[in-house]
């Protein structure tokens, strides 16, 4: 590449200086020459994209690179960031006491930092900094961290830890240690409540003598229950820490999360009372993202592998759509670690394509690039849900549009896959279509939630979906999805739920996510979410009746539709779909399929069975009425036909290796 002197020169330079500044970097780094030298190739973009990257990729990898590294590096006394730092985390050493008891349940967390041990913090700076304003303050000098496993609340008070020792803030805890108490160690070798309850004693007289420092119970819930689950001896620990929380004789961080503190910290509101509640949300994505990143600079001189850009964004996207029992960035961070020791020992170099096929086998769920043989079968799933959903075209088609978007990346990923307000009589295909595209898009016709509406007619049966507010009961619903995030969610003669329930699932179609009774979210984004209704069934059968159209039919019932729901509820559907009514032909083609089953009974014992016409005339005849559609014909065939063949069986009249022929006879 040969550059002319002068203008081009010099353009490299400006670009290169304006990167500097755009980073806040003290220098012009070699790597930002770098990319302004690569700016001024032509067709650049083009060339990068065959290689799977971008300009604005590699942009931020430099930043990523330059900014580790100065994070990393010292800044000496004639530099100008150079600051003198404030002298801190001396307690133990110029004014503490021994504690023996407490070093042997204990880790200090000061101690850690000392030793280089704790990296630095990357999110949650500003609660960081409200909890040392809390500790430093002059009354309810006690803290307790309230957040979901995960979201980095022992990471916040290993932060505090390390600002202490490096003594640059928080000049009034300056000469504390923060010291970890395990639980497990706690109670490990106790007998009785009592025993424990008596070392728990003898901790704290040692943490108040020795007057320096701040002891953290990261989830204090297990500490209570592991005294008991008796109310009377969780009240004798209370009544062990009061007094000392109380006159301020020492200073506690506890952590746990909102669940447990409504069961087991809230009741004793005198105890409550003592702390400061911090909230501490999960990280960002892009803050796990920069997590990631300052992981990564350790994890690949550890284990001598190379992490992409590209894969930590793959990482963070996918963790955050599929991953929803976990929160970041503590489900991040256990992918990266499970990619990195999955290519320690092969090629070394975590990539996108590697984090994808990480991540789907842990959720099981197809995230890597779509295979030919996957394409072939997505174009073909209408010809599929054909075979199973007779006389429904229209509906069919809609469906599957909404299955082609959605694995392409065509639609708002953190709403639902699809959702659809399914219009018509009993009896016409709305509920197996539903257990078609279960059976097509996620693989089982299991993977299905049927609610049945009528058993939500009151404004309180909200409970039954998210759990009652004392934890008593979980609801069905936010269970059901959290242990099965990709299903089909089917929501049975929805007319008949109470409007309050409705306005739960407008949230739902709207969000993509509903909050259970414990403050717990749980996302629908992998869902498939299908409301049936009957509503304008009588208008549809009235033009069906006079032989219209099916667009009459579909004008007739939605105009129904459209008065019973309000259109704020209607718009946040995928579709509005209008089941027609079926004609004989088409019950007859159901008939067939439901046959099949007969027939494979009978295959079983190496019977061969076949139908007649006539026998399939009078399975159209008995087993079909408008009011009720083909919903009777399956038992029907339970009633002559399978009762048939068993008698048959029963009767010694066939035997293994015989054909029987089955006939109009079986009504006789």
């Amino acid at each position: 590449l040969i550059i002319s002197y002068d203008f081009e020169n010099w353009k490299v330079l400006k670009t290169a200086f304006d990167l500097a500044k755009e980073n806040s970097s003290r220098y012009v780094e070699p790597e930002h020459t770098f990319y302004a030298v690569l700016t001024m190739v032509p067709e650049i973009d083009k060339l990068l994209l065959s290689f799977g990257t971008s300009l604005d990729d590699l942009k931020e990898t430099i930043f990523w690179i330059i900014n580790e590294k100065e994070r990393q590096s010292k800044v000496f006394f004639w530099q100008e960031d150079y600051k003198l730092a404030k002298m801190g985390g001396f307690g133990r050493g110029m004014t503490g006491r021994v504690t023996p008891l407490l070093d042997s349940v204990s880790t200090d967390f000061t101690e850690l930092a000392k030793k280089g041990l704790i990296r630095g913090i990357i999110a949650h700076q500003e609660e960081i900094k409200q909890i040392a304003d809390l500790l430093s303050g002059s009354q309810k000098v006690n803290v307790l961290i309230i957040g979901q496993p995960g979201s980095g609340k022992t990471s916040v008070i290993k932060g505090i830890a390390k600002a202490i020792v490096e003594g640059t803030e928080y000049e009034k805890i300056s000469n504390k240690r923060i010291v970890s108490v395990e639980s497990g160690s706690l109670v490990a070798g106790a007998k009785t409540s009592g025993d424990i309850a008596e070392k728990f004693r003898k901790i704290m007289e040692e943490v108040h003598g020795s007057g320096d420092i701040i002891l953290f119970f990261d989830e204090i819930h297990n500490l209570v229950s592991g005294v008991s689950n008796e109310s009377s001896d969780v009240s004798s620990v209370y009544s062990i820490l009061e007094p000392y929380l109380s006159t301020g004789k020492i200073q506690v961080l506890a952590a746990t999360n909102r669940e447990t503190f409504r069961k087991y910290i809230e009741p004793n509101g005198a105890f409550a009372r003592l702390f400061n509640i911090v909230d501490i949300n999960p990280s960002s994505p892009d803050e796990t993202k920069d997590i990631l990143k300052h992981l990564t600079f350790d994890i690949e001189k550890f284990e001598k592998v190379l992490v992409t850009l590209p894969a930590i964004k793959k990482i963070v996207r996918l963790s955050e759509k599929l991953m929803f029992e976990r929160v970041f960035p503590d489900k991040a961070v256990d992918v990266l670690n499970r990619c990195v020791q999955a290519v320690s020992r092969e090629e070394r170099v975590v990539t996108a394509e590697k984090s994808a096929e990480i991540i789907s086998g842990m959720t099981h769920v197809p995230v890597t690039s779509m295979t030919e043989d996957e394409s072939q079968k997505l174009l073909k799933v209408e010809e599929t849900m054909k075979e199973s959903v007779i006389g429904q075209d229209h509906a069919v088609v809609q469906v599957a549009n909404a299955l082609k978007r959605s694995r392409v990346g065509i639609r708002d990923e953190k709403r639902p896959i699809a959702s659809f307000l399914f219009v018509g009589s009993t009896g016409v295909g709305k509920t197996e279509t539903a257990k078609t595209l279960a059976r097509v898009y996620f693989g089982d016709e299991k993977k299905m939630v049927r609610l049945d509406m009528s058993e939500y007619q009151q404004a309180d049966s909200i409970n039954k979906l998210i759990g009652t507010s004392d934890g008593v009961s979980k609801g069905i619903l936010t269970e059901a999805i959290r242990e099965n995030p990709f299903t089909v969610v089917l929501l049975d003669e929805i007319e008949k739920a109470h409007s309050q329930i409705l306005l739960t699932f407008l949230q739902v179609l709207d969000d993509g996510r509903l909050t259970d009774s414990s403050g717990m979210t749980v996302s629908f984004a992998n869902t498939i979410i299908i409301a049936t209704s009957n509503v304008g069934t009588r208008e549809l059968q009235a033009v069906a009746a006079r032989n219209g159209t099916f667009s009459e039919m579909e004008e007739a019932a939605m105009k129904k539709v459209q008065e019973q729901y309000p259109p704020e509820f209607l718009n946040r559907f995928t579709g509005l779909v209008v089941f027609n009514p079926l004609s004989k032909e088409d019950v007859k083609k159901i008939a067939r399929i439901l046959l099949r089953g007969v027939e494979k009974v009978a295959a079983q014992k190496d019977i061969k069975v076949t139908f007649t016409e006539e026998l399939l005339e009078k399975l159209v005849e008995k087993g079909f009425n408008p009011e009720w559609g083909a919903r009777p014909l399956r038992r029907v065939i339970e009633d002559k036909v399978e009762t048939y063949l068993a008698e048959k069986l029963l009767s010694g009249g066939i035997k293994p290796g015989d054909v029987l022929e089955i006939g109009g006879e079986v009504f006789n």
